[in-house]
């Protein structure tokens, strides 16, 4: 068996150094991206393990939504004290983590810090695959070192209009399950009929090149949703399953992930919601190679926006519209629209761990 092939299905541990490779954007709500092009660049070359990724840096150079970005990544940050101490910070993980995880196995550092140089070429002698992302110039002996290379932020700054027309290409006509959260994406009181809803999101998804196998479930308090449309619901074959006021989320998240279990990727997951919660379990699931769909009211988080290949506003879901089209109007609409929310952070051990204190 070749290298290559050893490698493909092999764990994949990222190790970035922020100070030496800084995020390639001030726009805060790019970086939520970063993680989905890393693995798409592995992807593009044929390695498709699980990933993991930690990021070190001097707590003083990383803003607090850089750090929300990175949590909402599922990336484990470890703050340093000092400037210039990450060398110091990655070697004992990286030297635990290799004794753990013996090759086949694949390393990727994100760093220019030739003081790596040596000990990537003990680990690539050991066989351990070494990918290397650095800026220019980058030191001989460390690129010397990796079998693959890429110039940092170029693979990593990729649109993601390429990852959405690849992830709707390959989901074109698999199962795509929607996910309703009433009391967020409410109806409006100018339409007739859920049945005439349901058709206009198949329009809608029909527009986007998605035309698999279509289910609804709907959550919400039937305390506060009126007979009539409860009763309009189950006559079109929707579900619709009461939680209290404030429990839909964890409803919605047990469920999915039960569907999750019996549905493999690929498969589209469409959410009709803005809670922001949802946006670690969705990532989690696009990384695992899940098309996700995101229908939101006019305010919605770049964290939660993130996650979706597809965008649709709920007003424009519903009318059986277009999804926003390119990556760039994502971005410019989210930012727009998106409302400030703020994060209580503490580090708890090398973690850092971040609770939302208020929705967008």
């Amino acid at each position: 068996m070749t290298m290559e092939n050893a490698n493909a299905n092999a764990n994949i541990s990222v190790w970035w150094d922020i100070e030496t490779c800084q995020f390639p954007t001030n726009n805060f709500d790019d970086i939520y991206y970063i993680a989905k092009n890393i693995h798409l660049a592995l992807s593009n070359v044929n390695l498709h393990g699980r990933l993991t990724i930690s990021a070190y840096g001097n707590s003083d150079l990383i803003p607090s939504k850089v750090r929300r970005a990175l949590y909402i990544m599922g990336t484990s940050l470890r703050l340093l004290p000092t400037k210039g101490g990450v060398y110091n910070g990655i070697m004992p993980d990286l030297l635990i983590w290799a004794l753990q995880n013996p090759p086949p196995a694949n390393i990727l550092l994100i760093s220019s810090d030739d003081s790596f140089s040596s000990f990537l070429h003990e680990f690539s002698m050991q066989g351990f695959n070494i990918i290397l992302s650095a800026p220019s110039p980058v030191d001989a002996s460390l690129a010397a070192a990796a079998n693959i290379f890429w110039h940092w932020p170029t693979y990593i700054s990729w649109k993601l209009l390429n990852a959405i027309q690849q992830m709707t290409m390959e989901n074109a006509n698999t199962n795509i399950s929607v996910w309703w959260d009433v009391g967020n994406c409410q109806i409006p009181t100018n339409f007739d009929s859920i049945d005439c809803i349901v058709n206009n999101i198949r329009l809608a998804l029909l527009k986007a090149n998605l035309r698999g196998k279509l289910s609804i479930s709907a959550y919400g308090n039937t305390n506060l949703i009126a007979s009539g449309l409860q009763h309009a619901l189950s006559t079109a074959g929707i579900p619709l399953c009461h939680v209290p006021s404030g429990d839909v989320y964890k409803v919605i998240m047990f469920d999915m992930l039960k569907w999750v279990l019996k549905n493999h990727a690929p498969a589209s997951i469409m959410l009709l919601s803005s809670d922001v919660r949802f946006s670690k379990l969705l990532y989690d699931l696009s990384v695992r190679r899940y098309n996700i769909l995101l229908s939101a009211p006019s305010k919605v988080c770049a964290s939660l926006a993130s996650t979706a290949n597809v965008i649709w506003l709920w007003s424009t879901l519903i009318s059986g519209g277009s999804p926003l089209k390119t990556a760039e109007q994502v971005t410019f609409k989210i930012k727009t629209l998106s409302a400030s929310f703020n994060f209580a952070c503490s580090n708890r051990g090398r973690f850092l761990v971040c609770s939302c204190l208020h929705h967008c």
